[in-house]
This record gives structure tokens, C-alpha cells and sequence, in this order.
């Protein structure tokens, strides 16, 4: 038993989310492999200029994914027997908020590197970008597994959920290593199709942890707030 306010220990929860990705593998590799030829077929057509690509990609496709794990790996990761069908209905009646969370990072990355041009200008908005990716980075889970949040409460709701656990150490560190997770591998892809397998195989492990760092932060407010 962790003493009450103590997070579980971290290889505990990989190994948590190990056995949330194994019980799912069939969906999750499907979902991975469908998302990257569409992503692949979007940025090599002549349908959209590269910038407008790599938003859909990044802020629509690979969401998508995210949400399919959230709604799954919540569901078993709480041991619910929810028929396939529920969690799927759950899934697609919340999965806008998750997109409108992503893509409103996506632009503020965007705007940030068109105007972090010169080194100090530069710093000051990677470093505002990555205090907010890590501030934000349980508000998509929170979207799709909360309870009894209404459709406008959706989006307000889990950016202060979110920012509830991520200002706190232990929910900033994991926060903040989610979104390592995601960005260095990318970063140190050699070419513009590296970085697009990376950030794709990455989607499905990263959701997954982010469920199962979610849940525990959780039960260590519910566990605090109990004392």
C-alpha cells in the first residue's frame, strides 16, 4: 500500500500501461497503421501545402488515435466491462474537444516558431510553448474520461483539471516528461518522413502512459482530500 499522498512508482506504471497496450494490441497497431498511410497520403498529395498537412496530421489524425487509447486504456485501466460499442460512443461524442485542445497547440507552435526567429526571441517562446504543452497535457484524457461533463464544459473543464495536476511536482515532472516523449525523438529524426514514423509510433505508448500518470494523480488528490 503507497502511503497516501505518494505516487506509485514509475515502473509500475509502465508496467501498467504494458498490459493496457497488450490487451488492445489488434486496435491500437490497426489505428496506428491506418493513421500513418492517411498521414502519408495527405502530405505526398497536391491536396495541401505542407504547413496545412502537417496540422491535419498533427492535430486531427494522431488525436484521433490518442482518443481511441484515452477511451479504451481508461475503461480497462478501471477494470469496467463496458461493451466496445459504449467506450466507441464515448470516444466519438468527445473526441472534438480532444482535436480542439491539439490544434490550438499546434498553432501556438506554429506561431512560436515563425516568430522565435532570432535566439533570445526564440527561447522565450519555446520555453512559454513547452510550459503550456506541459500544463496541458492531461486535458485531452481528461475530455474523454471525466464524468458528467456537459459539451460546453468540455474544453474549460479539462485545461483546469489539467492544469490542476500539472501544477503540482509530481503531475509537472510527468507532465513534462510526456512531452519530451513526444518532441525529442522528432527532433532528432533526420528527415521530415523519420520524424512522421516516430511521432506516430510514439502516439499509441504515449496515450498510454498519459492514462495511466492521469489516473494515478488522481488517486492521490482523492487520497489527500480524504485525510
Amino acid at each position: 500500500m503507497h502511503p497516501p499522498t505518494e505516487p506509485v512508482p514509475l515502473r509500475e506504471l509502465f508496467a501498467r500501461a504494458g498490459r493496457l497496450l497488450s490487451r488492445r494490441a489488434a486496435l491500437y497497431s490497426g489505428a496506428t497503421i491506418a493513421a500513418l498511410l492517411l498521414q502519408i497520403a495527405l502530405v505526398y498529395s497536391d491536396l495541401l501545402v505542407p504547413v496545412a498537412a502537417g496540422l491535419v496530421c498533427s492535430s486531427i489524425v494522431l488525436p484521433m488515435v490518442a482518443a481511441i487509447v484515452y477511451g479504451f486504456g481508461a475503461s480497462d485501466d478501471n477494470g469496467d466491462e463496458l461493451p466496445a460499442a459504449a467506450i466507441w460512443s464515448r470516444i466519438a461524442e468527445r473526441i472534438w474537444a480532444v482535436v480542439v485542445i491539439d490544434l490550438a497547440l499546434n498553432m501556438l507552435q506554429v506561431v512560436a516558431a515563425v516568430f522565435g526567429v532570432d535566439g533570445g526571441t526564440s527561447f522565450f517562446f519555446g520555453f512559454g510553448f513547452l510550459l503550456l504543452a506541459t500544463i496541458l497535457a492531461f486535458a485531452e484524457i481528461h475530455a474523454i474520461d471525466a464524468p458528467g461533463l456537459g459539451t460546453l464544459q468540455l474544453v474549460p473543464q479539462s485545461i483546469l483539471a489539467s492544469a490542476r495536476i500539472a501544477l503540482t511536482r509530481v503531475g509537472y515532472m510527468r507532465g513534462l516528461g510526456l512531452v519530451f516523449a513526444q518532441t525529442i525523438p522528432i527532433l532528432l529524426a533526420g528527415t521530415p518522413l523519420v520524424g512522421l514514423f516516430l511521432q506516430t509510433a510514439l502516439t499509441v505508448p504515449v496515450a498510454a502512459l498519459t492514462v495511466v500518470f492521469y489516473r494515478d494523480c488522481l488517486a492521490m488528490q482523492k487520497r489527500a482530500a480524504g485525510d
